[in-house]
Protein backbone atom coordinates (compact mmCIF):
# COMPACT_ATOMS: atom_id res chain seq x y z
CA UNK A 1 0.00 0.00 0.00
CA UNK A 2 1.40 3.35 -0.99
CA UNK A 3 2.27 5.87 1.46
CA UNK A 4 0.32 9.11 -0.32
CA UNK A 5 2.45 12.07 0.71
CA UNK A 6 2.34 15.98 0.64
CA UNK A 7 5.02 18.38 1.11
CA UNK A 8 4.71 21.68 2.55
CA UNK A 9 7.48 24.48 2.18
CA UNK A 10 7.81 27.71 0.93
CA UNK A 11 11.49 27.46 0.21
CA UNK A 12 11.79 25.58 -3.36
CA UNK A 13 15.15 24.42 -2.70
CA UNK A 14 13.69 22.34 0.62
CA UNK A 15 10.50 20.76 -1.25
CA UNK A 16 13.22 19.95 -4.18
CA UNK A 17 15.42 17.63 -1.56
CA UNK A 18 12.93 16.49 0.94
CA UNK A 19 10.82 15.14 -2.37
CA UNK A 20 14.04 13.32 -3.67
CA UNK A 21 14.60 11.35 -0.96
CA UNK A 22 10.76 10.46 -0.56
CA UNK A 23 11.15 9.01 -3.74
CA UNK A 24 13.46 6.92 -3.39
CA UNK A 25 11.27 4.66 -0.98
CA UNK A 26 9.42 2.43 -3.12
CA UNK A 27 6.69 2.92 -1.71
CA UNK A 28 5.83 6.45 -1.21
CA UNK A 29 4.08 8.47 -3.64
CA UNK A 30 4.33 12.46 -3.16
CA UNK A 31 0.82 13.49 -4.50
CA UNK A 32 1.80 17.21 -4.55
CA UNK A 33 3.93 20.01 -3.23
CA UNK A 34 2.63 23.42 -1.62
CA UNK A 35 4.39 26.42 -1.00
CA UNK A 36 2.08 28.02 1.60
CA UNK A 37 0.16 26.87 4.31
CA UNK A 38 -3.11 27.90 2.19
CA UNK A 39 -2.29 26.17 -0.70
CA UNK A 40 -1.48 22.93 2.29
CA UNK A 41 -4.87 23.30 3.69
CA UNK A 42 -6.72 22.49 0.21
CA UNK A 43 -4.38 20.01 -0.76
CA UNK A 44 -5.10 17.84 2.55
CA UNK A 45 -8.62 18.46 2.14
CA UNK A 46 -8.71 17.54 -1.78
CA UNK A 47 -6.25 14.48 -1.31
CA UNK A 48 -6.71 13.52 1.53
CA UNK A 49 -2.55 12.29 2.00
CA UNK A 50 -1.23 9.57 4.38
CA UNK A 51 1.37 11.71 5.47
CA UNK A 52 2.35 15.42 5.07
CA UNK A 53 6.06 16.95 5.38
CA UNK A 54 4.88 20.54 6.76
CA UNK A 55 7.30 23.23 7.06
CA UNK A 56 6.43 25.40 10.60
CA UNK A 57 7.74 28.85 9.74
CA UNK A 58 6.04 29.68 6.38
CA UNK A 59 4.80 33.22 5.37
CA UNK A 60 0.77 33.85 5.95
CA UNK A 61 -0.50 30.95 7.68
CA UNK A 62 2.46 28.74 9.18
CA UNK A 63 2.05 24.97 9.71
CA UNK A 64 0.63 25.57 13.24
CA UNK A 65 -1.85 27.26 11.43
CA UNK A 66 -2.57 24.77 8.59
CA UNK A 67 -3.09 22.13 11.44
CA UNK A 68 -5.70 23.88 13.14
CA UNK A 69 -7.60 24.61 9.53
CA UNK A 70 -7.49 21.17 9.14
CA UNK A 71 -7.97 19.40 12.75
CA UNK A 72 -12.02 20.11 12.54
CA UNK A 73 -12.54 19.19 8.92
CA UNK A 74 -10.25 15.86 8.32
CA UNK A 75 -12.17 12.57 8.48
CA UNK A 76 -9.60 10.49 7.01
CA UNK A 77 -6.32 10.29 9.57
CA UNK A 78 -3.28 12.52 8.63
CA UNK A 79 0.02 12.34 10.70
CA UNK A 80 2.08 15.30 10.45
CA UNK A 81 6.09 15.27 10.46
CA UNK A 82 6.52 18.93 11.47
CA UNK A 83 9.90 20.89 10.27
CA UNK A 84 12.03 23.68 11.33
CA UNK A 85 15.47 25.17 11.34
CA UNK A 86 14.50 25.65 15.18
CA UNK A 87 13.84 23.32 18.01
CA UNK A 88 12.03 25.80 20.02
CA UNK A 89 8.74 24.56 18.49
CA UNK A 90 9.29 20.97 19.15
CA UNK A 91 7.52 20.83 22.52
CA UNK A 92 4.51 22.66 20.74
CA UNK A 93 4.53 20.29 17.73
CA UNK A 94 4.20 17.49 20.27
CA UNK A 95 1.12 19.08 22.32
CA UNK A 96 -0.61 19.41 18.69
CA UNK A 97 0.13 15.61 18.50
CA UNK A 98 2.92 15.62 15.48
CA UNK A 99 3.58 12.50 14.16
CA UNK A 100 7.37 14.19 14.19
CA UNK A 101 9.50 16.57 14.09
CA UNK A 102 12.82 16.95 12.12
CA UNK A 103 14.90 19.95 12.27
CA UNK A 104 16.87 21.62 9.35
CA UNK A 105 19.05 20.63 7.66
CA UNK A 106 17.36 17.31 6.87
CA UNK A 107 19.59 14.96 6.53
CA UNK A 108 18.55 11.50 4.16
CA UNK A 109 18.46 8.91 6.63
CA UNK A 110 16.52 11.43 8.81
CA UNK A 111 13.68 11.20 5.99
CA UNK A 112 13.90 7.48 6.11
CA UNK A 113 13.73 7.12 9.67
CA UNK A 114 10.49 9.29 9.80
CA UNK A 115 8.65 7.22 6.67
CA UNK A 116 9.84 4.02 8.91
CA UNK A 117 8.05 5.26 11.82
CA UNK A 118 5.18 5.86 9.95
CA UNK A 119 4.86 2.60 8.24
CA UNK A 120 5.31 0.48 11.12
CA UNK A 121 2.31 3.00 12.52
CA UNK A 122 0.35 2.13 10.16
CA UNK A 123 0.36 -1.61 10.70
CA UNK A 124 -0.07 -1.54 14.10
CA UNK A 125 -3.30 0.65 13.60
CA UNK A 126 -4.44 -1.57 11.04
CA UNK A 127 -4.07 -4.57 13.33
CA UNK A 128 -6.00 -2.22 16.15
CA UNK A 129 -9.08 -2.06 13.60
CA UNK A 130 -9.07 -5.40 12.89
CA UNK A 131 -9.55 -6.25 16.04
CA UNK A 132 -12.29 -3.65 16.63
CA UNK A 133 -13.88 -4.68 13.72
CA UNK A 134 -13.88 -8.95 14.43
CA UNK A 135 -15.02 -8.17 18.50
CA UNK A 136 -17.94 -6.00 16.66
CA UNK A 137 -18.58 -8.82 14.19
CA UNK A 138 -18.76 -11.27 17.41
CA UNK A 139 -20.95 -8.38 19.29
CA UNK A 140 -23.52 -8.29 16.77
CA UNK A 141 -24.03 -12.04 16.15
CA UNK A 142 -24.43 -12.73 19.66
CA UNK A 143 -27.02 -9.62 20.03
CA UNK A 144 -28.72 -11.58 16.60
CA UNK A 145 -28.45 -15.24 17.46
CA UNK A 146 -31.05 -17.32 16.97
CA UNK A 147 -31.15 -20.02 19.24
CA UNK A 148 -33.21 -20.22 22.31
CA UNK A 149 -31.58 -19.75 25.71
CA UNK A 150 -33.15 -23.14 27.05
CA UNK A 151 -33.86 -26.18 26.24
CA UNK A 152 -37.17 -28.46 27.19
CA UNK A 153 -36.43 -31.90 27.57
CA UNK A 154 -39.44 -34.46 28.41
CA UNK A 155 -37.90 -38.07 29.11
CA UNK A 156 -38.82 -41.04 30.92
CA UNK A 157 -42.23 -42.79 30.78
CA UNK A 158 -44.12 -40.20 33.40
CA UNK A 159 -43.07 -37.84 30.71
CA UNK A 160 -41.37 -35.31 32.97
CA UNK A 161 -39.94 -31.92 31.67
CA UNK A 162 -36.33 -31.04 32.17
CA UNK A 163 -35.56 -27.57 31.36
CA UNK A 164 -31.70 -26.82 30.82
CA UNK A 165 -29.89 -23.55 30.29
CA UNK A 166 -28.19 -23.54 26.95
CA UNK A 167 -24.64 -21.89 27.28
CA UNK A 168 -24.39 -21.04 23.39
CA UNK A 169 -25.61 -23.20 20.10
CA UNK A 170 -22.88 -25.66 20.17
CA UNK A 171 -23.45 -26.31 23.70
CA UNK A 172 -26.94 -26.46 22.38
CA UNK A 173 -26.28 -29.28 19.31
CA UNK A 174 -24.21 -31.44 22.40
CA UNK A 175 -27.39 -31.36 24.62
CA UNK A 176 -29.58 -32.90 21.73
CA UNK A 177 -27.35 -35.33 20.22
CA UNK A 178 -26.01 -36.66 24.12
CA UNK A 179 -30.10 -36.71 25.11
CA UNK A 180 -31.06 -38.90 21.24
CA UNK A 181 -28.90 -41.74 22.65
CA UNK A 182 -31.70 -42.13 25.61
CA UNK A 183 -35.25 -43.39 25.24
CA UNK A 184 -37.31 -40.74 26.33
CA UNK A 185 -38.75 -38.14 23.93
CA UNK A 186 -37.52 -34.63 23.56
CA UNK A 187 -38.15 -31.25 21.85
CA UNK A 188 -36.77 -27.78 21.85
CA UNK A 189 -38.75 -24.75 22.37
CA UNK A 190 -38.47 -20.97 22.80
CA UNK A 191 -38.95 -20.50 26.72
CA UNK A 192 -41.19 -18.26 26.22
CA UNK A 193 -44.01 -20.85 25.49
CA UNK A 194 -43.11 -23.45 27.78
CA UNK A 195 -41.33 -21.84 30.52
CA UNK A 196 -42.68 -23.13 34.25
CA UNK A 197 -45.81 -20.69 34.75
CA UNK A 198 -46.40 -19.32 31.61
CA UNK A 199 -48.90 -19.89 29.08
CA UNK A 200 -47.90 -23.52 27.97
CA UNK A 201 -49.11 -26.62 28.87
CA UNK A 202 -46.05 -28.57 30.59
CA UNK A 203 -45.90 -28.17 34.06
CA UNK A 204 -44.56 -31.41 34.67
CA UNK A 205 -41.76 -31.78 37.51
CA UNK A 206 -39.35 -28.90 36.91
CA UNK A 207 -35.37 -29.88 37.28
CA UNK A 208 -33.16 -26.96 36.18
CA UNK A 209 -29.99 -27.35 36.29
CA UNK A 210 -26.44 -25.95 34.28
CA UNK A 211 -24.95 -27.47 31.95
CA UNK A 212 -21.86 -30.03 32.13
Amino acid sequence: MKIRTLIVDDEPLAREWIRRHLEAEPDVEVLEECCDGFQAVAAIEAQAPDLVFLDVQMPGLDGFGVLDAVESRRHAPVEFVLVSAYDQYAIRAFEVHAFDYILKPIGPDRIRRAVDRFREHRSRRSGEDIEKRISALLEDLQATRNYADWLLVRDGPEDRSLFLRVAGQQHLHGVVEERNGGHGKQSAHDPREDAPGGDGQHHHDFDQREPP
